[in-house]
């Protein structure tokens, strides 16, 4: 077996557990080294997962020549520092998302990542769950027709705390700059990430951030788009992919392990049909099946293998997510987010 790919981990929260969740399933990877601020806490964060060298700096972690790779994990607004710290570093990055606040914090992130020669990317995992590739490749061979139209919502409740990452805007808060990703995310991957039309209409709290938000976005293609996310209102948490021929269904697409594929049969609606596909009248000989692909882990998994085959073929991008497109979306993002928040 070939040598193990070797993280180092910048951050020890929630999602960097998560992440290191994930590490722990695959044979050909490991975390090597781990940095906080506050050196208790990567003490302990080693200690969970077995992880043999703690730093109390991040200057130290990223001058460890044994670490192929830093995955940042530390709070939204200190990504960008941290980020550009390690890619000055010479350190291949996943960054948890968002990557930045800022499109031009983004597009220095990427120059320094081309100066330094090494990867960048940011850490949108649900795009690399296997049950996008079986998805990709039923549109490649026209099994749901054209796809005219997504629907995608993200929908969770939290308990109000000003001071929370969620509401705070210093801490770069909002339902677009946080779970956005998710839903543009989604949508990038079966209509790509250049918008030509876009309206938005959203609920702004008492702290001044967009506690729900519905975006509708149109593509050159003449394909639209829909998107509402939330931090506090319960939904259900779904997506759909409409096409001219069928549709999938994927229920908590962000961490998606099924779909439900409908593929209607080739006959023409008659006069008083009220069309192919509905509730009303579905017509004989349309077929639906579900498509199961369970994580081996939670998911983080397919994203860290993606990272490390990059890296170890001399790639400074992920194929399925481009650094093009990461600087599209948070630019994308940042232009509503000046409107919303005057």
């Amino acid at each position: 077996m070939a040598e193990k790919f070797r993280w180092g981990v910048i951050g020890t929260g929630i999602i960097a557990c998560k992440f290191a969740e994930a590490v722990e399933c695959l044979d050909d990877a490991e975390i090597i080294a781990v940095s906080n601020r506050t050196l208790s806490k990567a003490q302990a964060y080693a200690e969970r997962f077995g992880i043999e060298t703690v730093y109390a700096t991040n200057e130290e972690l990223l001058a460890d020549e044994r670490v192929d790779a830093v995955y940042v994990a530390t709070l939204n607004i200190q990504h960008f520092e941290v980020t550009k710290q390690a890619l000055q570093a010479g350190k291949p990055v996943l960054c948890e998302k968002p990557l930045v606040m800022t499109a031009a914090e983004a597009e220095e992130l990427v120059a320094t990542a081309r100066e330094n020669n090494v990867l960048l990317a940011e850490n949108l995992w649900t795009r690399f769950l296997p049950i996008y590739d079986r998805l990709r490749e039923i549109i490649a061979e026209g099994g749901i027709g054209e796809v005219r139209v997504i629907h995608a919502d993200y929908f969770f409740r939290m308990e109000f705390d000003p001071e929370d990452r969620f509401f705070n805007r210093e801490k770069g808060g909002g339902t677009l700059q946080d779970i956005g990703v998710y839903g543009l995310g989604f949508i990038g991957t079966f209509l790509g990430y250049q918008p030509d039309r876009i309206n938005y209409v959203a609920r702004m709290g008492t702290t001044g951030v967009d506690e729900v938000l519905h975006l509708s976005l149109g593509y050159p293609s003449g394909a639209m788009a829909d998107a509402t996310f939330s931090i506090s209102t319960p939904a259900p948490f779904r997506a759909m992919v409409i096409g001219t021929r069928g549709r999938f269904e994927i229920p908590e697409y962000g961490r998606a392990s099924k779909a439900t594929v409908y593929q209607y049969p080739d006959v023409e609606a008659g006069r008083d049909s009220k069309g192919t596909g509905t509730v009303a009248n579905v017509p004989e000989g349309t077929t639906s099946y579900v498509i199961e692909e369970p994580h081996k882990r939670n998911g983080f998994e397919y994203i860290v293998n993606a990272v490390a085959e990059a890296v170890r073929t001399g790639k400074k991008e992920l194929d399925l997510l481009t650094c093009d497109e990461i600087v599209s979306w948070i630019r994308f993002k940042e232009d509503i987010k000046n409107e919303l928040w005057k």
